[in-house]
């Protein structure tokens, strides 16, 4: 009889020291669960903070962009254009950014005919009757910065019907769709200076980027490739501005 309670009493003893065991491994995984979800939600919430902090300084860096650019607009005298894009704020972010794009009339050289209309020189400055030729200047505000990337050839008034790009150096700014912001707004204000052509010649110096250029003109801002660039030659984009003209 002693040795059956001994054995009974063994065996609880067992029974007991394996809840204890089974409820602390239970405890452990239920801790182990608790701690992951915890670190999980830390961590969300932790983005999400990353998040509003890094939409606030994007707001901010594209009400600054707005805010310059507005300032140099409204201290420019003459002819001036002004347009605000939404771009990239990075080349492969999804975060979009406020730029702002002023054109405006630069080294203007005016016809001689305003003599003989004895006119002032105030009404020949406003009057585009008067002008003969006139660089279009380009500032970028972008990344709470200003740049200058656009070069173009002289417009020549009532002569020529066709405007060249010289350069859109962008540098570190490519890939975010600000070119095509530049060729949107030259689409718009080249007209009023009678240019229904903007040619973009491809130096041969560029051939191994050609496929990029190419992209860029003719798949992204619908160029039309009228010369293939070569090793030893120019190519040339040509882009219509204005229909059945």
């Amino acid at each position: 009889m002693d040795l059956i309670f001994i054995i009974i009493l063994i065996i609880i003893v067992i029974l007991f020291l394996l809840f204890i065991w089974s409820t602390k491994i239970n405890n452990k995984k239920i801790n182990t669960e608790y701690n992951r979800c915890l670190y999980n939600q830390r961590k969300d919430h932790k983005n999400k903070i990353s998040m509003l902090e890094n939409c606030k300084e994007i707001e901010k860096i594209s009400m600054n962009n707005i805010k310059n650019a507005i300032e140099f607009y409204n201290k420019l005298n003459g002819k001036k254009y002004i347009w605000i894009y939404e771009v990239k704020h990075k080349e492969y972010s999804n975060e979009k950014q406020n730029i702002v794009m002023v054109f405006y009339e630069h080294n203007i050289i005016y016809d001689m005919s305003y003599f003989e209309d004895e006119v002032t020189p105030n009404i020949m400055e406003t009057n585009d009757k008067y002008k003969k030729t006139l660089n279009l200047e380009c500032n970028v505000y972008v990344d709470d910065r200003m740049y200058t990337p656009l070069l173009l050839k002289n417009i020549e008034i009532g002569k020529v019907n066709r405007l060249i790009i010289d350069d859109i150096n962008l540098g570190s700014l490519t890939g975010r769709g600000i070119g095509t912001a530049i060729i949107k707004s030259l689409e718009c204000i080249l007209p009023n200076y009678g240019i229904s052509r903007l040619n973009a010649p491809i130096s041969s110096v560029d051939y191994d980027k050609r496929k990029l250029l190419e992209n860029f003109y003719c798949n992204i801002n619908n160029f039309e490739m009228v010369r293939e660039v070569t090793p030893e030659e120019w190519g040339l984009a040509v882009k219509k501005l204005i229909e059945n003209n």
